[in-house]
């Protein structure tokens, strides 16, 4: 019985933070998938805890323990929260550019969900996480997922002023890297508009409204294209430092 109890709770807690996770947590992935990987990883990660990981808990009442469940639910979502928001600040450039582009004037449905986005958008999303993969970055995920329980306790999280603060730091990191990605094209396009207002000055004859998308998405292309060769090395660096920080203040949030 303490053995169920205690993969009941490692199941919890991975299911937690593999909910929330990116590319793992996304609407396109399958419920079954997701739990299927829940699972694996919680059949992984129960032989090797120690033997005394919760039995403590097992000793009280129900109520004790539905409130420990809260918590590494809570553990769960605060990590899967702060490293989906890493991802998203880098699609949320892409939105940026998008309509800056002239996307925004037609957008497309996001498979396996609801949501709608630009073209530019998804094309974006989806070489990012080609990206990701490649570069081995969801191994980080899984490590941290096993990290969690040689430091953070079984119901060892509590929600304190360093988790607002974390939240509040990665919220802001999430528009400085949408920013830092799309400044490049958005000058560059802002540069295409000021050159076709004066072409417009110079000639008025030219219809330069008509002319303006296909010119804005030429170039903003292109530029897109030279970045590109950067973007590998970039995200790397990214993704290293930003992982290594969140995590390691993240474990700080629990107290045994």
């Amino acid at each position: 019985m303490d053995m169920f109890l205690r993969a009941t709770l490692v199941l919890i807690r991975v299911a937690s933070i593999v909910a929330f996770l990116p590319f793992f947590g996304e609407h396109y992935v399958p419920m079954q998938v997701r739990i299927g990987f829940s699972v694996a990883l919680s059949v992984c990660i129960v032989p090797v805890l120690p033997k005394e990981w919760g039995l403590h808990l097992f000793q009280t009442g129900m109520l004790n323990i539905g409130l420990q469940v809260l918590k590494e639910v809570g553990l769960g979502v605060s990590i899967g929260f702060l490293s989906k928001t890493l991802f998203e600040g880098i699609v949320g450039a892409a939105n940026l550019v998008g309509y800056q582009m002239g996307f925004g004037t037609a957008n497309l449905m996001l498979y396996g969900s609801d949501h709608q986005a630009s073209p530019f958008a998804i094309f974006h999303q989806l070489l990012l996480l080609l990206l990701f993969l490649s570069m081995n970055f969801h191994q980080i995920l899984i490590r941290a997922i096993f990290t969690t329980f040689q430091t953070v306790p079984v119901g060892g999280f509590g929600f304190t002023g360093l988790l607002s603060t974390s939240v509040l730091d990665i919220s802001a990191l999430l528009f400085t890297t949408a920013l830092q990605l799309a400044a490049p094209l958005l000058v560059a396009l802002l540069l295409t508009l000021a050159a076709l207002g004066l072409l417009a000055r110079t000639v008025p004859q030219l219809n330069v409204f008509t002319i303006s998308f296909p010119v804005g998405f030429f170039v903003g292309l292109l530029m897109y294209i030279a970045m590109l060769p950067f973007f590998p090395d970039w995200m790397k660096a990214y993704f290293l430092s930003h992982f290594d920080w969140l995590f390691q203040n993240l474990l700080q949030f629990g107290h045994k």
